[in-house]
């Protein structure tokens, strides 16, 4: 099946190889939580334009990323060539989402609007994940605005609701952002 027949949305990046058998650390912003472990083929490539399919033949959560053996991969040099490359799923073949979770590329550009004043905020541009302390992840909702950047945390004290058809999220509690 084509690329262009698919809807890829990028899920992480080959950060480095892992042994030299040819399989590689995969870091998504999900960490732990990414699709990878459910999945049976990723595309890997410079962009979702430009890629390459691989069965996944095993994916196992390490504590800096998803170590993932792939088809076609079983030498250091195969490897060590995918390194820095973006990972791609069909989003066709992600797991179902519980309620009030989403997928990142769902949210991108959607425009933020104030919910108690409808004022338009900005647009979703990026999920910023951070934490001194790697045992707590803290993730923050990255907004563009006229203004620059906003970082709000994604906590329901700030983030009211998401309606995906609209393509809009609300915020609330803004004032309460340092």
């Amino acid at each position: 099946m084509s690329s262009s027949a698919l809807k890829l949305i990028e899920i992480g990046k080959v950060s480095r190889l892992h042994g030299y058998e040819g399989a590689v650390v995969i870091f998504t912003s999900s960490g732990k939580e990414s699709s990878l472990g459910e999945l049976e083929i990723v595309w890997i490539g410079n962009s979702s334009d430009n890629v390459t399919s691989f069965a996944i033949n095993s994916a196992s959560w390490m504590p800096k990323g998803w170590k993932l053996e792939l088809s076609d991969v079983n030498s250091e040099a195969a490897a060590k060539a995918l390194v820095g490359l973006r990972v791609f799923a069909d989003r066709d073949s992600l797991p179902s989402l519980e309620q009030n979770e989403f997928y990142v590329s769902d949210l991108l550009n959607l425009t933020a609007h104030e919910h108690e004043t409808q004022r338009v905020i900005g647009r979703f541009v990026a999920l910023e994940e951070s934490s001194a302390d790697r045992a707590v992840k803290a993730s923050c909702w990255v907004f563009e605005t006229t203004n620059g950047s906003l970082s709000v945390p994604a906590v329901a004290h700030f983030i009211h609701s998401v309606d995906l058809k609209e393509k809009k999220i609300w915020l609330h509690n803004l004032k309460d952002l340092p």
